[in-house]
């Protein structure tokens, strides 16, 4: 342990730092969490040029504050997406997921679906595509809300489109496409 000022300490070994958090009671680890949050927000406001959206997700995720922590996760994949890290945004975009899922909010999760998809896309990960449209229909499905369904088929059809499956692809932007308009949703059309 090395003192770098009278209050503040650093480990010179990871395993001691581990221990050191293992052995303290829930509540002091929530806590450390919630300190570190305090301190990177606070330098958030120094620095915006160097955001620490995950690592302030992961501390209010820790400290016992998902709803803030999904916020961050989500700052954290568009940044990342925006910076063309792609694996690290789809890595970021599914603990968003996680969270959403346990607030149950079927927009959200499809929209975040969305995005997956099309990162998967991007870098070549057809299967895992094709799972996540399917994964929207099937959303979407027990919801049967008409804008749920047509941002679900338009997935599966932007799918099949990219694989050069045209007539399923038409098939099923045509059944996306009187979604949107049984919804009467015009963006969902232009889009």
């Amino acid at each position: 342990l090395t003192s770098t000022t009278p209050n503040q300490f650093y480990f010179n070994q990871a395993l001691l730092r581990d221990t050191a958090y293992e052995m303290q009671l829930p509540n002091s680890i929530k806590k450390i969490h919630e300190v570190i949050v305090m301190a990177y927000k606070k330098a958030l406001e120094t620095r915006p040029h160097d955001p620490r959206y995950y690592e302030i997700g992961y501390h209010l995720e820790k400290a016992g504050q998902p709803k803030e922590a999904i916020e961050f996760y989500l700052k954290a994949a568009e940044t990342a997406r925006k910076n063309y890290q792609n694996e690290k945004a789809l890595e970021y975009y599914t603990k968003v997921l996680t969270g959403i899922s346990e607030e149950k909010s079927t927009l959200s999760y499809i929209n975040i679906l969305t995005d997956i998809f099309k990162l998967q896309t991007i870098i070549g990960k057809w299967k895992e595509a094709l799972k996540t449209a399917e994964g929207a229909v099937n959303l979407a499905q027990k919801n049967t809300s008409m804008v749920y369904m047509a941002k679900a088929y338009k997935l599966l059809g932007e799918y099949q489109l990219l694989s050069g499956e045209y007539f399923e692809a038409k098939k099923h932007l045509l059944r996306a496409e009187s979604y949107y308009t049984a919804a009467n949703d015009q963006e969902g059309l232009i889009e």
